[in-house]
């Protein structure tokens, strides 16, 4: 969530790096934390109202190796974010889209991103299941803002590898700031839900399949598929100069958490970004 906060005569402090942490939830993990951050950059809104704002930066995330693993990995990012008169366009790690309505809180719009696959080399366990293909998504993105509070959600459907399916993210959000102007602490709680063609295709298991990697054939529905908490601060350090700290966690549900692909439920993120803003 990136929020406003007023620093006394000054400009309002809109911490547009927090793209950092976005950028680090697409490469965490490759459909949960993604459609998370998506959510996140839609409603960024961190550009001035006089016209365009730019952020450029980096960090290191640890994540899981796929979802449903239970082993971590350390990656390094990076991260480039770029909006249009308080968000009205914005591109970022997520994609791109355009808010077509803004009207007494509600804010709402198509969108255009980018679905991570999978690869069967990513975690041994993954052997024989063969590869999940990235693809080009579309679908729509609506918020509404209520003070601290804010609700948001989107769905997307995989475009050019439809098998992919469509995937869906509501999460409520909060932001405090502990320091006026200078820490920002948001929270939010989230529950994703996916078509079965998306969990077929990385949570089902074939029958050919079956044979390549020794794991019982599986076949998943569409639903609920998680529920998670996420966390951050973002620390000004001057006009330009922003860090944020991140962290949060994720359980698998139903179908997909039942899958003999998943190994562990439960995934964890962690990480720490730094970005500088035009």
């Amino acid at each position: 969530m990136i929020s406003t906060i007023s620093v006394g005569g000054t400009r309002p402090f809109r911490p547009a790096w927090a793209a950092l942490g976005l950028a680090a939830a697409c490469a965490a993990w490759p459909a949960a934390a993604q459609e998370q951050s998506q959510v996140q950059l839609e409603q960024a809104g961190g550009g001035r109202a006089d016209g365009w704002s730019v952020m450029l930066g980096g960090g290191g995330v640890l994540r899981p190796k796929y979802d449903g693993a239970d082993a971590y990995a350390l990656r390094a990012f990076p991260a480039i974010s770029v909006s249009y008169d308080k968000g009205l366009f914005f591109a970022g790690p997520a994609g791109i889209g355009v808010t077509a309505l803004d009207w007494h809180g509600l804010r709402a719009g198509p969108v255009l991103g980018f679905q991570y696959g999978r690869k069967e080399d990513d975690d041994i366990h993954l052997k024989g299941l063969g590869d999940i293909q990235p693809s080009l998504t579309a679908g729509l993105f609506a918020s509404y803002a209520m003070g601290a509070f804010s609700l948001r959600g989107t769905v997307r459907q995989a475009l050019t590898h439809q098998a992919n399916g469509l995937y869906g993210n509501v999460s409520l959000n909060w932001a405090h700031p502990l320091i006026p102007g200078r820490l920002l602490f948001t929270a939010s709680v989230q529950t994703a839900f996916a078509s079965g063609s998306y969990d077929r295709t990385y949570f089902g298991v074939s029958p050919e399949q079956s044979l390549q990697s020794g794991l019982p054939a599986y076949t998943p529905g569409g639903g609920i598929k998680d529920v998670g908490f996420n966390a951050s601060l973002d620390y000004r350090l001057s006009r330009h100069w922003g860090l944020r700290g991140f962290a949060g966690v994720t359980q698998l549900l139903g179908d997909d958490g039942n899958s003999p692909v998943v190994l562990n439920k439960t995934q964890g993120l962690v990480g720490l970004g730094v970005g500088y803003r035009f």
